[in-house]
């Protein structure tokens, strides 16, 4: 980017048709206007005006520090404080230590990217107590481009109103395709496509008002001709089932549901019968879904027993007769199934549970339709207790339902298992707490199977604010975290344990110390692919999150996607630190994360490596842009880490890598990842789209199979072709 830094040579960059030079004689004497002079060290002039310059080319003008005094003095430094770096740029030429009479110069470069009046601000600093800090205001005005780039005889300068098509220009031939091809400002009826099916007029469009109309459009059940073939059809078949919504199919956009079509579990209407998941072969009358419970239904002895809180008290647990109380359903639990569906409503459970396993199923339609809560303290109304306290080897299975309120004055506000399994499905924690670790559910020696939970509000006072693992594993399919609360770990903290987590989302979390969503120490493996983790706080490390020694060959990091978390120190999406790191991260992007080190620390904006032994680390195939710190990348020299094939862009404040020579494996570079749609700042990412322009350089540039460090050399995308770099592209990209 032509950009030069304290202590790094500068990179060349050609001087175009538009270069200027300033004449300075401030050696004899002579002093422009302007300048600054302390009777120790002068500055040539406190503003540059470039003027007119257009795209595409650049102007250099320069600015001569003489020193005046009969003392040695020093340049400490510098540096770009205001304005783009893709728009000003300097290098320094001459010693940072100025005898008496002695100068320095700087070579400014003003290179517009964008059409109007740009403006940036240089800052000098020196010993020189009178001149310790001075500035320089650049000015210049982007003009448009006399460049010719489509090769159509025009440029922008002489009305060409897309210098990058060369069937449009001034006087071109207009042709159907929604293109203002003669540049008169108009695009004509004919090419416009009114009801955005991506059809036009021209192009065979019978009805521009109607997207369900369109050439080659399938026919559905209408009356109109959709097709535009001139021939109604009314037995469109749109998901390909075999059945239109003529022939009764109830969601014609879904294949998995036409009439006569055998139910499944999924919550789909898979045969059109009005009911969902309604499965009941033994007809005891119970679905083995979520909503009925069967746990065996080929035997009609085999079925759970039911609670609702407005039965009868003599209920015998049937659907047509349930229990009232969930102790009454324990005291009757059938020996088979041994699982209790509870009829929408709210529940008070306090359980320890130590032998053999146990179900809770919510019979309603959602998760929120039946909530569990600890019991209430009857003068304050308060919970102060868990709901669940599992070991010895136990079993707990919650499908369906909330837990809410939990209150722990140790570990696990909701749950708390020792040597225990807990499995979730469809599952909401929210509003719980505890004074020690897992502010919802902690696992000690266990194991945690997740299925689109979600975490919600939920705080410790220690580590872990929804889950806290020591020597356990944990297996998280869809999870949801947001607004959780934590020392370490504002979701989840992880010791010892085994992590895998897929297509999750971490919103709003926070960290008093490390790991704004996520904190993980030590264990046998870390698998985490496919997450979204946003907009999460950390007041000193990882504001994604933050690995300390993970030292495990086989953990991957690949195709998260890090955006707006911020470190009070440094790794605003990712910090990795402790004695070795052993981890591949792999086809990430990181954009707007920042780290708020101070002094001369090294930020490591995107992700900061702060283990000196790292060779086993690998940083293949990542994007990083718009991220604020003194780097993008930080990974200390003599590490041994591997780093290649990343591509990073508008790094606020810094450098886009700070590796060294050795960790440099290669096909590093600084370019502009151009996404779909993204808008720099902005608050809330999920109104953007990260995944690549047909134009990107990103795009089929990444490693290809064979490359890569030992045990991960596959690197195609899912459609065969080279890599793209970024979270859309190789193996692991949702298909």
């Amino acid at each position: 980017m032509g950009r030069a830094m304290d202590g790094q040579p500068p990179s060349q960059k050609a001087r175009g048709p538009g270069w200027l030079a300033l004449g300075l004689m401030l050696a004899s004497g002579c002093k422009p206007e302007g300048g600054t002079r302390s009777g120790i060290l002068e500055i040539s002039t406190d503003v540059l005006d470039f003027g007119d310059i257009a795209l595409g080319e650049e102007a250099t003008l320069e600015v001569e520090i003489l020193n005046g005094s009969d003392q040695l003095q020093e340049l400490l430094s510098t540096s770009l404080v205001e304005g783009r770096t893709t728009t000003w740029s300097y290098e320094r030429e001459g010693p940072t230590s100025l005898d008496p009479g002695g100068s320095a110069i700087l070579i400014v470069t003003f290179s517009p990217v964008e059409i109007g009046e740009s403006e940036g601000r240089l800052q000098v600093r020196t010993t020189a107590e009178e001149l310790a800090t001075s500035y320089v205001s650049l000015r210049g005005v982007g003009t448009a481009s006399t460049a010719d780039n489509d090769g159509d005889g025009y440029s922008a300068a002489t009305g060409d109103c897309d210098d990058g098509d060369a069937t449009v220009y001034p006087g071109a031939e207009e042709r159907c395709d929604g293109k203002d091809n003669d540049c008169d400002g108009d695009i004509h009826p004919e090419e416009r496509d009114e009801d955005y099916d991506g059809h036009r007029r021209c192009a065979g469009d019978c009805d521009d008002a109607d997207a369900r109309v369109y050439p080659g459009a399938r026919e559905i059940c209408d009356g109109k001709d959709n097709d535009c073939d001139g021939l109604p059809t009314e037995d469109a078949d749109l998901d390909g089932d075999g059945f239109s919504i003529c022939d009764d199919d109830c969601d014609d956009a879904d294949p998995l549901a036409w009439p006569g079509n055998p139910e499944e579990c999924d919550f789909i209407d898979n045969d059109c019968s009005g009911f969902v998941d309604d499965i009941d072969d033994d007809l005891d009358g119970y679905s083995p879904c979520a909503l009925g419970g069967d746990c065996d239904d080929s035997d009609p002895d085999a079925f759970p027993v039911v609670v609702d809180g407005e039965a009868l008290e003599e209920g015998d647990g049937t659907v047509a007769n349930p229990f009232q109380t969930i102790g009454r359903a324990m005291d009757n639990l059938d020996s088979i199934c041994r699982t209790i569906v509870l009829m929408p409503g709210t529940y008070a459970l306090q359980l320890d549970w130590t032998s053999g396993e146990i179900q809770f199923n919510g019979g309603g339609e959602s998760s929120r339709a039946v909530v569990l809560t600890p019991p209430l303290d009857e003068e304050t109304g308060e919970a102060s207790s868990r709901i669940f306290s599992v070991s010895g080897g136990a079993a707990l299975r919650l499908q369906n339902l909330t837990l809410e309120k939990g209150n722990a004055s140790t570990d696990g506000g909701a749950i708390r298992a020792v040597g225990a399994s807990v499995g979730l499905s469809y599952v909401t924690v929210r509003d719980c707490s505890s004074a020690g670790d897992g502010g919802a559910i902690a696992i000690s020696s266990g194991r945690l199977d997740l299925q689109d939970c979600s975490f919600d509000g939920n705080r410790s006072l220690d580590d872990g604010g929804a889950l806290a693992l020591v020597s356990s594993v944990l297996v998280d399919d869809g999870s949801s975290y947001e607004d959780n609360r934590g020392t370490r770990g504002g979701a989840i903290l992880s010791e010892s344990s085994n992590l895998t987590i897929t297509d999750g989302r971490f919103s709003d979390n926070a960290a008093t110390d490390d790991g704004g969503a996520l904190t993980a120490i030590g264990g046998s493996g870390l698998r985490l692919e496919r997450n979204r983790i946003w907009v999460n706080t950390a007041g000193r490390e990882g504001g994604g999150m933050a690995l300390a020694d993970v030292n495990a060959p086989s953990s991957i990091l690949r195709n998260n996607w890090f955006q707006d978390n911020y470190a009070g120190q440094t790794g605003g999406g990712i910090n990795i630190s402790g004695s070795s790191a052993a981890l591949l991260i792999a086809n990430n992007t990181l954009v707007d994360n920042t780290a708020a080190a101070s002094g001369g620390e090294d930020h490591g904006a995107a992700i900061h490596v702060q283990t000196e032994n790292s060779s086993g680390l690998a940083i293949w195939s990542n994007l990083f842009a718009w991220n604020d710190g003194r780097s993008a990348l930080k990974v200390p020299v003599g590490s041994g880490a591997s780093v290649a094939y990343n591509s990073a862009e508008f790094t606020s404040g810094g450098t886009e890598f700070d590796i060294g020579p050795l960790e440099d494996v290669g096909n590093n570079v600084e370019e502009d990842p151009r996404f779909t749609l993204w808008d720099p700042g902005a608050a809330d990412p999920s109104g953007y789209d990260l995944s690549l322009q047909g134009s990107s350089p990103a795009r089929d540039s990444g490693p290809v199979d064979g490359e890569g460090p030992a045990g991960y050399t596959t690197w195609s995308d899912g459609d065969g072709s080279r890599n793209d770099r970024g979270m859309t592209g190789g193996p692991g990209a949702t298909p």
